[in-house]
């Protein structure tokens, strides 16, 4: 259930300068008298505690640009104008921190500075995301593309970023292609901070469509790097994804210790909303596991806090999951409370699977507390957006691009080794190292040709598997008209008078479908497997039936199709 939303944008550039602690800056600020100087750590002191003190950020800002006022620095002008743009986006204030997002941007287009026009429009892309108004933020998104033609590396920043975004729209073909887009830029150049990011994001929209082996990869990969590189920020956000996944495996004691890892990490590093959602994760761990009473502490005391930051999506979601134990312990009159409540929100949300979840919650509540016309509506809107086989087959379309990537990937090492080892047959001209160049080659093609197949049969399975499903329902369906055939020639063969049987012309053909399967004895899950419906559905259909027949129970009802020999 988890699809708050976990990850930290990458900004598009290096700071201006490098940048000193807090402390230092503050102590800076008492003996500088250069106005230049002062504008600057000013606006240092801004970027530095826009997470941490963001009521400070923003009093440090304002100072800036009351300087800025009387003394003419355009470019520091700029900045200052982004800064507090993005120090307002942080405090919630969106509209806010879009004016003067908008105001750095013109400032920037007068200045010719490409790369600080893209990061303004990024950061205007990111206010939107944060409303959860995708569209909007992705749009923004390739205006600031425009401006980074001659910078690569930003480029593919940009492109993370609007993976992230595609991917909490519900769009995971096109996150993924951002994603290896963005992965195959920093790989080549290098940028192991950037590589970290961009794998960790791979590796959740692999848990996302449940293909488990390609996330603990790349996950494992992450992590590998951050230790290598002493990356701590990067280390918590690994063991968070990381902990997602074990959680979906069964690997509760690897999840537990990773969560609170993540937590530990994201504490000390004064990161709130990081903070705030790998302790809904953990929550959610608990609730999974039915231990309400955990799960409910946590849930309680992140729902608060997620309001206050102004994190819509994570507040959404979290009183939906109080919702849902309030379900669980029978305590239905707040279950409704707050799973109506989330219900409304998500309508301001662009995610397909919050929605989906949401609408089968509520159907499932209106079942329990005897609202069937509820039930009804809100299940009937469900199963329009529920997942299908094509599904299965998007997420195989994403698998075999991800292959092709490492396929690729792997060629240019080999190719790198090849060319390696050619100089090396240059320098020596012995005869022997050509014959071991031609062995090492032959192994490199025989290695290749082994992975070529491993994708190629798993390609194949995975649509065998697909093909036979989608036969084996249409075979269960042919089995079912059938059988119904055969009970509607019966029907129209009676006359509406013939005395017990009368009534078979009061229900409707999927009354008739689900009476009879009531009639063979089938519990409510199996007619809702035959009859491809949800379980709400046979009971709003049972709910007419017994109705319209004139009894109590479903005992009664199958007692009455037999009497007339219909099965």
């Amino acid at each position: 259930m988890p699809w708050i939303l976990k990850f930290l944008l990458i900004v598009l550039f290096i700071p201006m300068n490098c940048r000193a602690d807090a402390d230092s800056l503050k102590a800076l600020l008492r003996t500088t008298s250069s106005i230049p100087e002062k504008i600057d750590v000013l606006i240092d002191l801004g970027e530095e505690l826009s997470f941490t003190d963001n009521d400070a950020a923003l009093n440090y800002l304002e100072q800036s640009l009351a300087l800025l006022k009387k003394h003419d620095y355009p470019e520091k002008h700029a900045w200052a104008l982004n800064y507090y743009g993005y120090a307002l986006m942080v405090a919630g204030k969106y509209d806010e921190a879009r004016n003067f997002l908008h105001q750095a941007v013109a400032h920037a287009k007068k200045l010719d500075k490409p790369k600080l026009t893209s990061r303004c429009l990024v950061d205007i892309a990111t206010t939107y995301y944060y409303e959860a108004r995708i569209e909007e933020a992705l749009a923004y998104c390739k205006k600031g593309l425009f401006y980074l033609k001659e910078f690569p590396k930003n480029q593919a920043i940009v492109y993370n970023n609007m993976g992230i975004f595609s991917k909490n729209a519900g769009d995971y073909e096109q996150a993924n292609d951002y994603y290896i887009s963005a992965l195959k830029c920093f790989e080549k150049i290098k940028d192991t901070a950037l590589m970290i990011s961009a794998q960790n994001n791979i590796a959740s929209l692999f848990n996302h469509i449940k293909f488990y082996d390609r996330a603990l990869y790349y996950h494992n990969q992450a992590l590998e790097l951050c230790k290598k590189t002493d990356n701590v920020e990067g280390l918590a956000r690994g063991c968070n994804g990381l902990a997602l996944v074990q959680d979906n495996l069964g690997m509760d004691q690897q999840s537990i210790k990773n969560n609170k890892e993540a937590i530990k990490i994201f504490k000390e590093l004064g990161l709130t909303k990081e903070l705030l959602s790998t302790r809904y994760n953990l929550a959610d761990f608990y609730y999974s596991r039915k231990k309400y009473n955990e799960a409910l502490t946590i849930f309680n005391s992140v729902r608060p806090e997620f309001d206050r930051i102004n994190a819509i999506p994570e507040y959404a979601i979290t009183t939906n999951a109080i919702g849902l134990i309030h379900f669980q312990n029978k305590n239905f009159e707040k279950a409704q409370l707050f799973l109506e409540e989330a219900y409304e929100l998500q309508k301001h949300i662009e995610n397909p699977s919050m929605y989906k979840s949401m609408l089968l919650n509520l159907s499932e509540l209106y079942e329990s507390i005897g609202e069937f016309d509820k039930a009804f509506e809100t299940n009937a809107k469900y199963e329009l957006v529920k997942d299908s086989l094509l599904v299965l087959e998007k997420a195989e379309k994403i698998a075999t691009k991800e292959a092709l990537f490492r396929y690729e990937k792997m060629t240019n090492e080999l190719q790198i080794n090849a060319g390696k080892l050619a100089e090396e047959k240059k320098r020596t001209s012995s005869t022997s190292d050509v014959s071991s160049m031609l062995v090492i080659g032959l192994s490199l093609l025989l290695v290749l040709s082994i992975i070529a197949i491993y994708f190629y049969a798993r390609g194949r399975n995975k649509k065998n598997q697909s093909k036979e499903l989608n036969e084996s329902a249409q075979a269960d369906l042919a089995s079912l008209e059938l059988v119904y055939e055969e009970i509607y020639q019966k029907v129209n063969t009676m006359q509406p008078d013939q005395g017990e049987a009368s009534w078979i012309h009061l229900l409707s053909k999927r009354e008739l479908e689900v009476l009879t399967c009531l009639g063979a004895g089938m519990t409510d899950t199996q007619i809702g497997d035959k009859l491809f419906v949800s379980v709400a559905t046979v009971n709003s259909h049972c709910s007419r039936i017994y109705k319209k027949l004139d009894v109590k129970n479903r005992t009664e009802a199958a007692s009455v199709v037999r009497g007339v020999n219909l099965i």
